[in-house]
């Protein structure tokens, strides 16, 4: 089999090459970066998450990681030797940023995210240096406002000659190969790089058009949610349609009821208004609507205990891949406002549950912003006052760390005043016909209100 893949040159070991692997890295460092201005809604804005005291004296002293954390990882058999600096970005990553990567406030256990890092990591020398650099990126963006170091380039640069050097081997489809791959389409999205990223993407494709397709890599399980989850990223980025399409719902309710938890689609349904909403939106709204209230019956609302990460990452794929198969973010919107409505509220409302954390998103979604406006903006509360409600709200929780979102808070003021709304006890009960998870967005929600109220003054 010929194998084509050319991504960067990065075999010679000349100064020249060098040069070329630091200017391919550095592209797009500063691209996009915005610019707050006041504004008189600063002074309500939401209270910042407060992070447990011994993490926060880890983000103000990164040099006391490798203290507080102790250096396990020199106990662990890993394919490349780890100096004092790849320790303290290891550490750094795995006391502080990767609790942002998963809803802690639902109550997860990050031991099966870290869990699934470590295997990515220590695969091989490729993966090692990948993964290294990826979490350089990564806490460059909350310690350092996202100034790309000198050691991510390095561990950067090392990733693209051995990887070169695979993709001219047996090992060139390797799940091993795979997984460098995806991460390095994740590096190139940190840094805004978005030709780069779509080469990687475009490479990833190919490879796993030869492997004879997704369903060829079921074996690997944490692979495969790992390129659907890539796949999904891209196309909320882009507005594309996916490339992967994965609905493991079924499994899904399968899974719960073997735990005892039975998602009962009959009365939900039956609770939902009938609006004339699409019936194949319909469907994903009654699976929604069903995760979250049997979330909302939990003690303290928490999934801890009763649905691990496994299975929330299988609800995750499997609506987001629907609503993105329903429509591409660049596609024209849906016809019909309630179709629209609750295509992007239920889009939405699924990213507020992985791609965002105490109101910063490492990744940009401008698509996702755009569309949101352009539905709200259709008048969408002269038609249905309640889910344009709804929808300012989840889309508000969504918005809350941009700095142009001035026009929402007004807009949610205007649609409560018609409803006569003046508590946020009284959105709340409306908001919660709605998809809604309390330990997630009732906090969020209220911050929102608080803004609202802000107007008023």
């Amino acid at each position: 089999m010929n194998k084509t893949f050319h991504f960067v040159h990065g075999t010679p070991n000349d100064r020249k090459a060098k040069k070329s692997l630091r200017s391919h890295v550095m592209k797009g460092k500063n691209a996009g970066k915005t610019f707050r201005r006041a504004s008189r809604l600063d002074l309500a804005r939401q209270r910042p998450y407060h992070h447990p005291a011994g993490t926060l004296a880890t983000t103000r002293h990164p040099s006391t990681i490798e203290r507080n954390i102790g250096n396990v990882f020199l106990t662990i058999s890993c394919p490349l030797e780890l100096s004092p600096d790849s320790l303290r970005i290891i550490n750094q990553f795995y006391i502080y940023v990767i609790q942002k990567m998963y809803p802690a406030q639902l109550g997860f256990s990050v031991y099966e995210g870290k869990a699934l890092w470590l295997n990515y990591m220590f695969a091989d020398e490729a993966a090692a240096h990948c993964s290294i650099a990826l979490m350089e990126t990564c806490n460059a963006f909350f310690f350092s406002e996202g100034n790309t170091s000198t050691k991510a380039l390095y561990h950067l640069s090392q990733t693209f000659v051995l990887v070169n050097k695979r993709l001219q081997s047996n090992e060139a489809l390797s799940d091993s190969t795979l997984g460098v791959i995806l991460m390095l389409i994740f590096q190139e999205q940190l840094r805004k790089a978005k030709i780069d990223s779509k080469v990687h993407y475009e490479g990833l494709r190919r490879m796993i058009d030869l492997r004879g397709g997704l369903n060829k890599l079921e074996g690997n399980w944490p692979l495969v949610m790992k390129i659907c989850k890539t796949d999904i990223t891209y196309a909320l980025q882009c507005g594309e349609p996916l490339l992967f399409f994965r609905d493991h719902m079924s499994d899904v309710y399968d899974t719960l009821a073997a735990k005892g938890f039975i998602l009962d689609r009959g009365p939900t349904a039956s609770s939902i208004r009938p609006n004339g909403l699409n019936p194949y939106l319909r469907e994903i709204l009654i699976d929604v609507t069903c995760v979250a209230n049997l979330i909302n019956s939990f003690p303290i609302h928490r999934m801890e205990g009763h649905i691990n990460i496994r299975t929330f990452l299988e609800i995750l794929v499997s609506v987001l891949s629907r609503l993105i198969h329903f429509c591409p973010l660049k596609a024209p919107k849906p016809e019909r406002r309630v179709d629209a409505a609750y295509h992007i509220g239920l889009t939405v409302f699924m990213m507020t549950l992985f791609l965002q954390f105490d109101h910063r998103r490492i990744l940009d979604y401008e698509s996702v912003s755009l569309r949101l406006k352009d539905v709200v903006e259709d008048e969408l509360e002269d038609y249905d006052a309640e889910l344009a409600t709804w929808l300012m709200f989840i889309g508000g929780i969504w918005t809350s760390g941009d700095v142009d979102r001035e026009w929402l808070i007004f807009r949610i003021a205007r649609v409560v005043n018609q409803l006569g709304m003046k508590r946020w006890e009284e959105v709340r009960d409306l908001v919660k016909k709605f998809p809604w998870i309390n330990a997630l967005h009732d906090e969020l929600g209220l911050g929102q209100w608080g803004l609202v109220e802000a107007t008023r003054e």
